[in-house]
């Protein structure tokens, strides 16, 4: 069996930046449907829910042989940016030649009214926010429930842990509220699935940090890209 970990040192983590950033920004917006789900006004109920979350997860992250800083890449700069790029065109592709039947309802004239700056920030936010949930948070969690059935840590446990954590992410923030055609559910696959499941392949190989930066960068480059195709 592969030691799919062998070499990585577990925490520390920097985990006061972690843990401070991902707290405030909860307290400050609903980073997804489930916080929404919390009484009106409620940031401090918020700010305690991620704070909660985030320190479970960087215990399960220790015990699952995760790391949070960047590790394991010459250039880690060069590497955000260039998958960043590639995956923000990618995606942008994507969008623009779908057929609209299977796009969620909306999204396109939402992208063409809100001004861009409004876009990054709004969904930068919420990826660092999906991260720390679905990635730090439950990815860990499911790593450290598979590694602890075996002496050392096979591949296997690590592409369960980030192909499930995925899933329910988009479960629970798309597919529970969209009436889903074959279509449909092939769109979202790519569109949501593949990426996510690049975002924790790159939290278990190059760090936590590594991944987050990432998935924030690409907005970066896809939200300027669909504001010059749509006009």
């Amino acid at each position: 069996m592969l030691d799919a970990a062998r070499g990585a040192r577990p925490l520390p983590f920097p985990a006061a930046a972690v843990v401070g950033v991902a707290a405030a920004l909860a307290a400050a917006v609903p980073l997804d449907r489930g916080f929404a789900l919390l009484p009106a006004g409620s940031a401090p109920a918020r700010g305690a829910w991620m704070l909660a979350l985030t320190l479970s997860g960087l215990f399960f992250a220790g015990k699952a042989g995760l790391r949070a800083t960047p590790y394991d890449l010459k250039r880690p700069l060069a590497t955000v940016v260039g998958i960043a790029v590639a995956l923000g065109l990618a995606i942008a592709a994507l969008d623009l030649a779908a057929p609209r039947s299977i796009l969620l309802p909306g999204f396109l004239d939402g992208l063409r009214e809100t001004p861009t700056l409004v876009r990054i920030e709004y969904y930068a936010v919420r990826a660092f926010g999906e991260d720390v949930v679905y990635r730090l948070f439950l990815m860990s969690l499911l790593a450290a429930a598979g590694a602890g059935l075996w002496r050392q840590r096979p591949a296997s446990v690590y592409w369960l842990a980030i192909i499930a954590a995925q899933l329910l992410n988009v479960t629970l923030t798309c597919w529970a509220y969209t009436e889903l055609t074959p279509a449909m559910a092939l769109y979202t696959v790519i569109r949501l699935v593949l990426p996510g499941v690049l975002w924790g392949y790159l939290y278990w190989r190059h760090g936590f940090l590594t991944a987050t930066l990432t998935h924030v960068a690409t907005h970066l480059v896809y939200q300027p890209l669909m504001t010059l195709a749509l006009g």
